[in-house]
């Protein structure tokens, strides 16, 4: 499971999202969306090599390896986009509510879980931002931050 920036144009404020790695050039992005006013869950799936605004995308998990995991037909990608769409509360009605900080309550639920592992969320969301500012910093050069973040 991967943390993923897109750019908003500004260079200071990004979208938040989850993707989930399908191959070389797909992934299953999975992030909460405002339309007129109202927020939802969305997911689907995602060309991230040729995103003209993905700024950022880190590797902050793992394929889930559990009892789960080893049933017949286990789909790691179902499990992660039905816990996010489910456990984790998109707030329709608040006025501090953001992408950013659904993707932060939904980093706590899967630490939580044990699916991820971060010993810092507030390390993991400046890495993140900073990581982000300075790609912005090179735009129009494509460059594509992909790593494993240190928390």
């Amino acid at each position: 499971i991967c943390a993923a920036l897109f750019s908003r144009g500004d260079g200071q404020t990004f979208h938040w999202a989850f993707m989930i790695i399908k191959d070389d050039n797909i992934a299953h992005k999975m992030h909460v969306v405002q339309h007129m006013g109202a927020w939802s869950y969305q997911s689907g799936p995602h060309s991230f090599r040729v995103s003209q605004t993905l700024v950022v995308l880190v590797k902050i998990g793992r394929k889930i390896l559990n009892h789960r995991s080893l049933q017949a037909g286990f789909n790691t990608i179902a499990y992660i986009d039905g816990l996010l769409a489910e456990k984790i509360p998109v707030n329709r009605g608040s006025g501090h509510f953001t992408c950013r900080t659904w993707f932060m309550a939904a980093i706590r639920g899967l630490d939580d879980e044990g699916h991820i592992f971060i010993s810092s969320i507030s390390g993991l969301e400046n890495e993140l931002r900073e990581r982000a500012i300075a790609v912005e910093r090179t735009r129009g050069r494509r460059v594509y931050a992909i790593s494993t973040c240190s928390y």
